[in-house]
């Protein structure tokens, strides 16, 4: 069985979902999906950000049918936070930065995948400000 990323362009700053293909060289089986059956991590080089392992809930607990690689395949959204991942899944770590990233994904005992994948620049908020006009004294007419 087979597990291979499938990230789509994406920016930091934000939840990622990244959709995880399932395929088998052999006869068409059913999978209990779950993170004691599938893996995921993201890396930047040989920095580990991001693990299933640390956060298990980012892989969905469902049952698939899963298909050779010729049929249609399979496929699973991993729900990445966007940031750092620490034993637990504590909340408020870094955010993950624009960048070059890999996702390693495989069924425990399978063979792994590799996937390059980018994190583009988040876009910056436009802040608009409200004017705030301020009363002026009227210009008075001399008479005569």
């Amino acid at each position: 069985m087979t597990v291979r990323a499938a990230p789509k362009q994406t920016v930091g700053g934000s939840a990622v979902t990244i959709p995880l293909v399932l395929t088998t060289d052999g006869d068409a089986c059913t999978l209990a999906v779950s993170a004691k059956t599938v893996v995921a991590k993201i890396t930047s080089g040989s920095d580990r950000i991001w693990s299933s392992q640390d956060c298990p809930a980012a892989i969905p607990a469902t049952s698939v049918t899963v298909r050779p690689t010729d049929e249609k395949a399979t496929a699973i959204n991993l729900a990445w936070s966007g940031r750092r991942s620490t034993e637990g899944c504590a909340g408020g770590t870094a955010w993950a930065r624009a960048g070059s990233y890999h996702v390693v994904a495989a069924t425990y005992g399978g063979q792994q995948s590799d996937v390059q994948f980018a994190l583009g620049v988040p876009p910056r908020p436009v802040v608009t400000k409200t004017a705030k006009p301020k009363p002026t004294k009227p210009v008075e007419t001399p008479k005569g």
